[in-house]
């Protein structure tokens, strides 16, 4: 009897200890785990600090649960991407995915495909990049975790371009930005506008490219994120370099070395030398380039990047007549490339091809150096074939992958209709069955004229705001959008300027090329308008020979630049009428700007129009900026 009694004490003993001990071990796990997702901030505001707390956190980790263990990794992971510990980021993702198994939550999963494909996008691996990056959004889209299916669209976007698919990295970026947009997350949109950055760069067009670059970097310094700020800066000085722009890249470069101490990893210097290198090398300081260049290439980088700065090294000592050296410093920049077979017929490969002829050209081998340029210009075309032969199939695979859809779907609704007839005919008379006809179509019916009717709202649309001729805005939106803006009842803040276009002569163009000439000249100063004006600024035909354009955002001096280009781009156009007579045209402008004296849209377009009243004082082709002293 004390043998049983003993046992029951003890069994209760053990009972009410395992009710106590397991709720607070279950507590301890959730403080763990909530700990860990909360550290997205902080890991992107002190990389360093985080990286040390969690590696101490990694030591207790032994008998954790697997999905602990996944975050602390997937915070691991962030931490080592931010400080440049590539090889560390490698070995922690291959940790993470032999924990990752299917019940394994999305956010964990989807993180780490966005990872692997980062690493394999350093590695030049872009096709496996793309798999793992279209797999996170896959995952994304599933459980419906927008920030990862964002930046997973926004690296595949940018994987694209590298490979030189700009126009599907554009519209895929564009759709990203919609959603980054609505979100209303700040760091997102500074992701996006930061890979807009990258790929206008890529495409030569710099001014827009420095433009996104700093809206991205005014977001991460907003959000006091060191590592995104010290990549934004580095990339402003990388496109400062395209643009020849020099002083002001090697300036900038500067900047990004002294921002780099976030992180201990002295890796992290080579990107601040191939910069510096390449800059003072491509600015014709040879000597200073290739010592720089040197200490870059004594470095463990991304093979990519060694390759450009051998290109440029051997583009040097080209220049100094040294040909051996720059043979050989040739040869190593095309076994990179060889061991990154991805990369072959980019347009950064080929430079090796150029390169080589123009040394053998320089040896005096004048036969070999045509074969060489001959085979660079073949490949060269042949690349820029591809590009658009590679558009082209994008626009007919989706048309086709659209008619398949709608096949697909037609024959579901088939298969239903005959269905659903086959139970009506069991359970219901005539009477029935034409009340379904009836129904559905009466369905179609109201579908039809929905579309019409949304047609018929866009062309009113379009009616309303659109000059018909020109495609230009009308007078009554750009007057109304100039109100707003002065108003104060538009988001944008800041300096605005206005440009009073008219074109010269135009009654002489009228009178002597006929009315349809004088439509022509019309439409083109619109189109000079879009293509020179920037992202945000409004133009708008005022009357008949006459146009306004409203610029947000600039000062007096580069809305003057602005307006000398616009005129330029219209003076260099050549018109050429039914009986082969060519003529170009000129215009005048005048120049306004919102002032302390000048804060309403009436005194604005006054300013302006007398400003443009000076100009065609002083004859056809002339800019005028408003002065007080004019009034």
């Amino acid at each position: 009897m004390q043998i049983s009694l003993k046992f029951i004490i003890t069994g209760i003993v053990l009972f009410l200890f395992s009710g106590i001990s397991a709720p607070v071990a279950l507590a301890q796990d959730q403080e763990k785990l909530s700990s860990l997702q909360g550290m997205f901030e902080e890991v992107n505001r002190e990389p360093w600090l985080s990286y040390r707390r969690l590696q101490v956190l990694e030591q207790e980790a032994g008998q954790w649960p697997d999905d602990e263990k996944l975050w602390l990794l997937l915070r691991k992971a962030q931490a080592e991407l931010l400080l440049y510990l590539n090889a560390d980021l490698d070995v922690t993702v291959k940790q993470a995915q032999q924990l990752i198994t299917a019940q394994t939550p999305a956010e964990i999963s989807g993180g780490f495909n966005v990872y692997a494909g980062v690493l394999a996008q350093q590695k030049g691996l872009y096709s496996q990049a793309v798999d793992f990056f279209q797999q996170a959004l896959t995952q994304a889209e599933q459980a419906n975790l927008n920030h990862i299916y964002i930046v997973g669209k926004q690296e595949l976007a940018y994987t694209r371009s590298l490979t030189e698919l700009y126009q599907t990295s554009l519209k895929e970026l564009q759709e990203t930005y919609v959603e980054a947009f609505a979100l209303g997350d700040k760091f997102l949109l500074a992701r996006v506008n930061e890979t807009y950055g990258a790929i206008y760069g890529y495409l030569g067009e710099y001014e827009k490219s420095v433009e996104y670059y700093q809206k991205a970097l005014a977001s991460y310094e907003q959000l006091s994120y060191r590592a995104h700020i010290a990549d934004a800066v580095y990339a402003l000085a990388t496109i400062y370099r395209y643009w020849q722009k020099y002083q002001l890249a090697i300036t900038t470069f500067e900047r990004y070395r002294t921002l780099i101490d976030y992180t201990p990893n002295r890796e992290v210097a080579f990107f601040a030398a191939y910069g510096l290198g390449m800059t003072l090398a491509e600015q014709g300081q040879c000597q200073r380039g290739i010592a720089i260049i040197d200490e870059a290439l004594s470095i463990n980088a991304l093979a990519d990047y060694k390759a450009e700065l051998l290109k440029r090294k051997a583009a040097c000592l080209m220049d100094k007549g040294d040909f051996s050296g720059a043979q050989q410093t040739l040869s190593a920049a095309g076994d990179i490339f060889a061991g990154m077979p991805e990369l072959k017929g980019t347009k950064w490969q080929l430079e090796v091809e150029k390169l080589s002829a123009e040394l053998a050209y320089a040896r005096g081998e004048n036969g070999r150096a045509y074969q060489l340029l001959n085979r660079y210009l073949e490949q060269y075309a042949e690349l820029q074939r591809k590009n658009a032969d590679g558009r082209l199939e994008k626009v007919r695979l989706s048309m086709e992958q659209s008619r398949k859809e709608q096949e697909v779907s037609l024959l579901q609704k088939q298969q239903e209709l005959t269905e659903l007839r086959q139970e009506h005919s069991q359970l219901e008379d005539r009477q029935q069955k034409y009340f379904l006809l009836f129904a559905v179509s009466l369905s179609i019916f109201f579908l039809v004229v929905m579309v019409y009717q949304r047609k018929y709202n866009d062309k009113i649309l379009e009616l309303s705001t659109l000059d018909p001729l020109s495609k230009a805005y009308n007078r009554r939106y750009v007057f109304n959008y100039l109100k707003k803006y002065t108003d104060g009842t538009v988001p944008e803040k800041g300096e605005l300027s206005v440009i009073l276009l008219d074109i010269d002569n135009f009654k002489h163009i009228n009178d002597n090329f006929g009315h349809l000439a004088g439509d022509q000249v019309i439409c083109q100063v619109a189109r000079a308008g879009q293509k020179v004006l920037r992202q945000g600024d409004v133009m708008g035909r005022i009357s008949g020979e006459e146009f306004l354009c409203v610029l947000p955002r600039i000062s007096p001096e580069q809305c003057r630049q602005i307006a000398q280009r616009l005129a330029a781009s219209i003076n260099d156009y050549i018109f050429e009428v039914g009986n082969k007579k060519r003529f170009s045209v000129s215009v005048s402008i005048g120049i306004a700007s919102l002032s302390p004296q000048c804060s309403d849209s009436v005194s604005l377009y006054q300013q302006a129009d007398l400003a443009l009243y000076r100009a065609k004082e002083q004859g056809a082709n002339s800019a005028v900026v408003y002065q007080p002293e004019m009034a």
